[in-house]
């Protein structure tokens, strides 16, 4: 909002300079009034975005810290070598959970499946193991919801690992046609090779 006002405030600086008469006193008392007050929205602009950078400096700073305090409590909560085996069954325990076609979990929302926050087995989940555990179990759900919502099994997907995200047909296709390429070009190399 305040950046909208400086280029409107700029906009119309810029109009009273081209249009003003340079002689006329009144007219350089407006241009000093408005270049005054869009040196004060400017200066509060870039003292709202420090705070603005502080704050998110200081959020980082304390979520690091609780991530950490998270990680030391799950270590002192199980020993070494059961927690690697409490992890295989809560993991195991989570599947069941999300291919059960009973547990419904959603909220709709026009045509888009929203992970409904008040459920109990969601709030539990979150409040036990934290927000990086409760959201891998939110994104299964809806992409479970996605494929097949009645039979809750999952679906053999390909992903873009690096980006999080489901691979395009048109990134399918290029992928293959390169594949196509090198295979190709190895044949016939090899077929010089031959002669």
């Amino acid at each position: 909002m305040l950046e909208m006002e400086i280029e409107e405030l700029r906009g119309k600086l810029q109009v009273m300079k081209h249009l003003g008469d340079e002689d006329d006193a009144a007219v350089q008392n407006k241009i000093k009034e408005m270049n005054d007050e869009l040196q004060e929205k400017v200066d509060n602009l870039e003292n709202m975005e420090a705070m603005n950078h502080t704050l998110i400096v200081k959020e980082r700073q304390s979520n690091d810290e609780l991530q950490e305090a998270r990680k030391e409590s799950i270590k002192k909560r199980f020993p070494s070598g059961e927690a690697e085996t409490k992890g295989v069954e809560l993991c195991s325990l989570w599947q069941e959970n999300v291919k059960n076609s009973a547990w419904h979990p959603f909220k709709v929302i026009t045509d888009d499946n929203i992970i409904e926050e008040e459920d109990d087995k969601l709030q539990s989940l979150k409040q036990e193991w934290g927000d990086e555990i409760h959201s891998v179990v939110v994104e299964a759900l809806k992409e479970i919801n996605e494929y097949n919502a009645s039979g809750g099994y999952p679906v053999v997907e390909l992903r873009n690992l690096k980006e999080k995200r489901k691979v395009t047909l048109k990134e399918v296709i290029n992928y293959i046609v390169d594949n196509i390429k090198l295979a190709v070009d190895i044949f016939l190399s090899l077929l010089c090779v031959a002669d």
